[in-house]
Parts: structure tokens; C-alpha cells; sequence
């Protein structure tokens, strides 16, 4: 049987392959996934063992499809990572007669052995709730962290729709940072308690949050890719990613709330990548009345604009669309010792971000009427301590591509 060999990832991030046929690689043989079963045991290669099997509905057709978690044989011990298991993700979709089509296999949704620091293995359950595949794993050592992963089947793909991070510290048990986000509707809701550490053992985002146990912001997933979009094509894209991110709501805007009538009057949708070039944002805008004063920024924490390095804008049929681009020059000099480590000069495309980390800016659409005020929406509601609107990613953690 043909198969696909796909590479081990080793870290935290989390990605789904699919396609007809798949193999699991591991220097120890060639196991093959098959295409489809009668049952779930016939996804486990020789040598594997199923670690959970569960059943549940997961396409909304009414049938009981099934995820598991495989795991392989120990190494030798003349192995490096002697006694380490591989721990695998198979999701298949029940079919008309009954039998199993699988539908995607992850050898980084679900983390090994030695990937759990001090605790070891850290995969703690895997669980079916409301149709979506919900992974949680845990921790650490002194710093203990928790990440819960939510995955829907959405348009022939399985499409991250949230992320939960936990962090605690056994030598301050009230010390928490708990960062819910909801990828769907990109809302982002921070709970963070110093619990007696001092500000300067907290990272520059934390200090700005211990006055306030709670913020609420909307964040837009960005993936990083190895060359920019077409600057000039068409919104929406697969180009400028698979995520968006709605302004359309009252409590997005902060500049003259009593003047705006609606979406129709002010709203947008948002999409962004990131190149090795920098940043590229791509905004489709419902404007009813455009005029040359409306804009797209981008602004750092104090609320300075930062410059663009290239703008376009094209007219629609209910207002216009606008792609801007910011340099890592031009990000560095206005994020200043904020600023994430893939903007540094020394890091290479190689080391281009592979796992989650925001990127500290806030983006806004002003919109400028003809006598009237000014109107803005915003990714960070007035008094929200915390500007990071943008979320860096690679592609295969936000999306399952094709094989």
C-alpha cells in the first residue's frame, strides 16, 4: 500500500495532515495508516498500541466518527531517546456504510513522552465536545503550563477554533495567567494574577495587566510564510490565510459610539500573514460614505502610529478594500525591546515563528464622514492595558492542509 511519510515535530505546536494515504516514519519500519477500516483498530500499525478511543459525532452527519491516540513501541535502548514513546492523532469519519474513511493524522497534536519537562508525558485526555476534538496537556516543573487545543471540521477541514493556555508557579500558588481564545469569533480574554511576584519576574505583557484581573481584546491569527502575497489580488484569499477577524461590534469602537448607525455604516474584515519581509494586512471595509480621511493603522502600545510601507486601495461596491505593509525595520523601531524575537536582524528565515506569540500592535479603521465626528474601530477597547492584535503562527497550526 502507498503512503505519505510526514516528519516528527517536536514541540508544542499543533498540526493536522490529511490525505488519501498516510505512513508514520520513524526509522523503525514503515507503518502504514490505511485510507479507511471497518474499525478503529485497523488504524493502529504493528507494533502501536490504541492509548484513547473515543466516539462521537465530528461532521454534523448524524454518525458516530472516532478519534484515538496511538502510541508506538519504546525506542531501543541504544537509542538517544531510549524508552520514548511516539504518540499519534487519528480522526476518521464514519461513512454511509459503515465503515471508517480517515479524515486526518497528527504527529504533533499530541505531544511524547519526554515533552512534559519534569512531569513527563504530558497528553492528559482527549474528549469530543459540541462536535469539535478538544486535546488538553499539562506541565512544567516549577512553572507548571496548561494548553487546551479545540478543532472543528469545517469545509472538508479540521480548523483550530480555540486555544486555552494556562500558567502557574508552585513557589507562588496564586499566581495565575489563563488566556482563552476563541479563534472562531477572535475574541481573547486574559486572566492574570501577580500572586507576589515582582514586576520584574514577569514578562513586559504581565506587568501591564496587574492592574486589571481581567482584559477582553480581538486578535487575528496571521500565519507565517515563506514569501508575501500578491499585494495587489483579491480579498478574500487563500493567500492572505485561511482566518479573519469581524469589527462589527459597538464594544470595538472608541471614538464616538452615538455616531454609528451600524455594520453598513462601519464595519470590517480582517485577514494578515507574516513573510519574512514583515507583516502584510489585508481589510475588506463596509464604509457607506468613504472618503480619503478613512484609513487603516496600525499602532504600538502608546497608541503611535506605526508608518506603513506600502499602501493600496481599491473601491467596492460598499466601500473599498486595503492592503498595507509594514517592514521588520519598521515593526523593530516602533515596538522597541516589545517586540517578538522573529523581528530581530539575527534571526534567519529559518527560525521564521513556528509557535504561537503575538505580535503587540492594535489595528484600527477610522472612519472620517462628511460632518461628522471621527469614528474607530479597534481591536483594544478604551482602557485595556494589553495591545497585542495579532496572532503569529505557522499555516499547519491554524488549519489542516492538504497532503
Amino acid at each position: 500500500m502507498k503512503g505519505v511519510k510526514f516528519r516528527i515535530l517536536s514541540q508544542l505546536v499543533v498540526s493536522l495532515i490529511a490525505g488519501n494515504l498516510a505512513a508514520i516514519d520513524r526509522g523503525t519500519g514503515d507503518p502504514v495508516i490505511p485510507a479507511s477500516a471497518k474499525t478503529h483498530s485497523d488504524f493502529v500499525p504493528e507494533g502501536w498500541e490504541p492509548k484513547t478511543v473515543i466516539e462521537g459525532d465530528l461532521n454534523r452527519d448524524q454518525r458516530d466518527d472516532v478519534a484515538l491516540v496511538i502510541s508506538s513501541a519504546p525506542n531501543p535502548p541504544s537509542n538517544f531517546d531510549s524508552n520514548r514513546k511516539i504518540h499519534v492523532l487519528v480522526l476518521a469519519l464514519r461513512q454511509d456504510d459503515g465503515t471508517l474513511k480517515r479524515s486526518a493524522v497528527s504527529d504533533g497534536a499530541i505531544l511524547d513522552d519526554f515533552d512534559g519537562g519534569l512531569l513527563g508525558y504530558p497528553f492528559q485526555e482527549l474528549r469530543i465536545e459540541r462536535g469539535a476534538v478538544v486535546i488538553e496537556h499539562y506541565g512544567g516543573s516549577r512553572n507548571r503550563w496548561e494548553v487546551t487545543t479545540r478543532y472543528r471540521y469545517e469545509s472538508g477541514h479540521w480548523v483550530l477554533i480555540g486555544r486555552t493556555d494556562v500558567d502557574t508557579d508552585v513557589h507562588y500558588p496564586n499566581f495565575i495567567a489563563r488566556v482563552d481564545h476563541n479563534i472562531s469569533t477572535g475574541l481573547v480574554i486574559r486572566n492574570f494574577k501577580a500572586g507576589g511576584l515582582r514586576d520584574e519576574d514577569l514578562t513586559w505583557a504581565q506587568t501591564a495587566l496587574t492592574k486589571q484581573s481581567e482584559v477582553r481584546y480581538w486578535r487575528l491569527p496571521a500565519p507565517a510564510l515563506e514569501k508575501a502575497p500578491e499585494f495587489d489580488g483579491p480579498l478574500p484569499s487563500i493567500d492572505w490565510g485561511p482566518h479573519s477577524l469581524d469589527l462589527n461590534r459597538k464594544e470595538q469602537i472608541i471614538e464616538n459610539p452615538e455616531v454609528w448607525k451600524g455594520p453598513a455604516d462601519l464595519s470590517g474584515t480582517l485577514r494578515a500573514v507574516v513573510p519574512p519581509e514583515g507583516l502584510f494586512l489585508g481589510a475588506e471595509v463596509t464604509d457607506d460614505q468613504v472618503t480619503e480621511e478613512d484609513k487603516v493603522r496600525l499602532t504600538n502600545q502608546n497608541g503611535d502610529e506605526i508608518q506603513p510601507d506600502a499602501t493600496t486601495r481599491t473601491a467596492t461596491t460598499t466601500g473599498y478594500v486595503i492592503r498595507v505593509s509594514w517592514s521588520k525595520a519598521q515593526l523593530r523601531a516602533a515596538l522597541g525591546e516589545n517586540r517578538p524575537y522573529w523581528l530581530d536582524p539575527e534571526i534567519t528565515e529559518s527560525d521564521e515563528p513556528t509557535e504561537m506569540e503575538e505580535l503587540p500592535v492594535v489595528i484600527e479603521i477610522h472612519d472620517a464622514d462628511a460632518g461628522q465626528p471621527e469614528v474607530v474601530l479597534t481591536t483594544r477597547p478604551i482602557g485595556i492595558p494589553h495591545a497585542a492584535a495579532i496572532l503569529i503562527s505557522s499555516p499547519t497550526d491554524l488549519v489542516l492542509e492538504d497532503q
